[in-house]
């Protein structure tokens, strides 16, 4: 899969790809993994770790402000195994890289986790292998719940596994926990929507993006509803900061829906196109009405004309003006 950073065309591999990678035998000297979800992340360190003898000698963690070490734990060869792995979590230059990777250890492997690829990185860009641990998409979701309900002995119904996905928002940890605590609750049994419904909490996001569907409907009392269940579980002030956050994004996506927004927003690309039907639901006018409201709410809470830091359910009705 070809992605594009500002300095060069790279290939990236997707998570499901990298098993198959591994199990053919031909490991780059490099891997940097990249992406939102720390489940994948962790599970394709595990991935390399999987054929690596003797791990006591043969696997080696740099600390995150030690990567100097890097290029030294490189060249030192496997103990009784045909690769060793060295990894760490660092977003800046390893010094002796460049130079390392013009004649490599062809017995070491190093994975690089990193947030954000940078100019430190522009010169090894050529010359590594990129993992993408973004989240899966809902297919790939949907098999692995599938298959892991039925290996703790239960099972699934189709629209029960979607919604499980949306309340997870699509990451993996979550998803992983859920199913577990859904296939304890139904062993031997097949999970319904019902069950779900009962036993998952939602997402903070799927919760806001659902309470943005029922102001688009102008639906007061779904919208009190699902207000008052975030509310029980997070500081009042950080949910209303999290709405107005999300309809300004909305905002953007109604006046602005050929620019790179997944960019300029900070999203991915499936979270956008939630948003950009979304926002055609409200149109620009309601929502630029919606938007002022929440400013003159923030500006009013930053200054102390509002005294209650909390934000009363008769204003939020007034501000999504239904």
């Amino acid at each position: 899969m070809p992605f594009f950073c500002k300095y060069i065309k790279i290939e990236v591999m997707k998570f499901d790809e990298l098993k198959t990678h591994i199990s053919a035998g031909k490991l780059a000297s490099v891997y940097i993994l990249m992406g939102d979800d720390d489940y994948l992340i962790d599970a394709a360190k595990k991935l390399f770790l999987a054929n690596v003898e003797n791990k006591e000698f043969n696997y080696t963690v740099i600390p995150s402000d030690k990567p100097e070490s890097v290029v030294d734990a490189l060249n030192v060869y496997p103990f009784m195994s045909d690769y060793s792995v060295v990894e760490i979590d660092c977003d800046k230059e390893i010094p002796g890289l460049k130079k390392y990777l013009e004649n490599p250890n062809k017995a070491s492997v190093l994975i690089l986790t990193v947030t954000k690829l940078d100019k430190c990185h522009k010169e090894i860009l050529s010359q590594v292998e990129f993992v993408d641990c973004n989240r899966l998409g809902e297919s790939a979701l949907l098999r692995w719940i599938r298959a892991k309900m039925v290996s703790l002995g239960s099972n699934i119904e189709d629209e029960a596994a979607v919604l499980l996905v949306s309340y997870c928002n699509r990451m993996m940890s979550k998803i992983s926990r859920e199913t577990e605590k859904l296939a304890a609750y139904g062993f031997g049994k097949t999970i319904t929507v019902r069950d779900v419904e009962a036993l998952v909490t939602p997402d903070t996001d799927f919760k806001i993006f659902q309470l943005g569907e029922a102001a688009a409907k102008r639906d007061g009392n779904t919208a009190l509803k699902i207000y008052r269940e975030l509310a029980s579980f997070e500081d009042p002030t950080l949910i209303f900061g999290a709405i107005y956050s999300h309809f300004r994004k909305l905002l953007y996506c109604a006046l602005s829906p050929n620019e790179d927004l997944c960019s300029l927003l900070g999203i991915k690309e499936f979270v956008l196109k939630k948003m950009m039907f979304q926002s055609k639901a409200f149109g620009a006018v309601r929502l630029k009405n919606i938007v002022d409201g929440f400013h003159d709410l923030d500006f009013g809470m930053k200054n102390g004309t509002f005294a209650d830091k909390t934000v009363s359910e008769g204003y939020l009705l007034k501000i999504l003006n239904i």
